[in-house]
């Protein structure tokens, strides 16, 4: 079983898991973590290791709001040489309830699955002016 961990900067995890209760209830395998501005990045990587540890994850992907931020940046770091650990970023709330159904599925086919749905859903409706 695969578990997702969403990971972001100042509520953005929290609001994630709030869209998806509303949108689908509460989903199991999928935990959510914040970096919060009153936190050093030492105490996120803490929080984010006790995270997989008390909760014995080990496949794992990590769906992060930022390319490049902290949060992403601890989750490459914990993914080095392990591919049962994938980490994406950027992805919108139609991939992540994408995901939700195929969690039996390998960490790198669900990683993939988030980037195409998240490509095919983004939309800018156009008008006649």
């Amino acid at each position: 079983m695969t578990n997702v961990v969403v990971l972001g900067h100042g509520g953005y995890a929290e609001g994630i898991q709030k869209n998806l209760k509303m949108l689908m209830g509460d989903l199991k395998h999928f935990y959510f973590l914040d970096f919060y501005p009153n936190e050093d990045l030492e105490t996120f990587k803490q929080k984010l290791h006790e995270l997989i540890e008390k909760n014995g994850l080990k496949q794992v992907v990590f769906i992060c709001d930022l390319t490049g931020g902290s949060p992403f940046r601890e989750a490459c770091m914990l993914s080095i040489g392990k591919p049962e650990m994938q980490v994406v970023s950027g992805v919108n709330t139609s991939a992540i309830s994408e995901i939700s159904f195929m969690l039996d599925e390998s960490p790198i086919e669900i990683a993939k699955t988030c980037v195409e749905v998240t490509k095919q859903s983004v939309l800018h409706f156009l008008k006649d002016e």
